[in-house]
Order: structure tokens, then sequence, then C-alpha cells
């Protein structure tokens, strides 16, 4: 039996998680969210949105309650996305902010009835 090497499987994988969806080309050099979305079946809240300028972070949260943390995720060329799976909690409404102060606040599309505001 031919063994087959553990390479061929992760660097697929690494690939994956290491390309953003959000490419430069869809973003016009402003801070936005493009978009903010639940997935009932996958349990799993998809946020994308474009950044400016520079080595920036971006932290997301909820836009009832700044507390209440979604996560944070670097810039890459001009994109950003965050995927949270299976997150304590499923927000209303997101906010989120760049390292410099720019934001936005956007509904969650799909988001469930118990949603948290």
């Amino acid at each position: 039996m031919k063994r087959i090497k553990p390479f061929f499987f992760v660097l697929p994988l690494v690939v994956w998680v290491l390309t953003p969806t959000v490419s430069a080309q869809d973003c016009s050099g402003e801070f936005r969210i493009k978009l903010a979305q639940w997935n009932a079946e996958q349990s799993r809240l998809w946020i994308d949105g474009c950044g400016t300028g520079g080595t920036h972070s971006v932290t997301v949260v909820n836009a009832g309650n700044h507390e209440q943390v979604v996560g944070s995720v670097a810039v890459y060329r001009g994109g950003w996305t965050l995927r949270v799976n299976e997150p304590t909690f499923v927000p209303c409404r997101v906010y989120a902010e760049q390292s410099d102060g720019q934001n936005e606040e956007v509904a969650v599309e799909q988001a469930p009835k118990d949603c948290i505001r």
C-alpha cells in the first residue's frame, strides 16, 4: 500500500485559510462592511469588508453592546474577512472599526429572530 504524505492535505487547507474572500478590486479605497451574514445551517457568522492603506486591523462587535466582541482580523491587500463558527451569540447588527478609527455599522443578513440587540 502506498503511503500518502500529509503535505498534500495540509497545503490546500493553508492556501484556503490564507486566501481572503474580499479582493482589493472589490474595494474602492474606503473602509466599509460589504457583507454581514448569518448561516444557520453551518452555524457561521460571516463578515467581509474593505480596509484602507497601511497595516490596519479591524475589530467587529455587537452594534448594540460594544463590549460583546465578535472578533478581530488584519486588513490584507485592501480587504478583510471574519468567519466565526458556532459563535456564543449572533448579533442583529454589527459595528466594525478599523485601527485608524474608521467605522461602519450594518444589519446582519438572515439573523435569527433571537439575535442579540
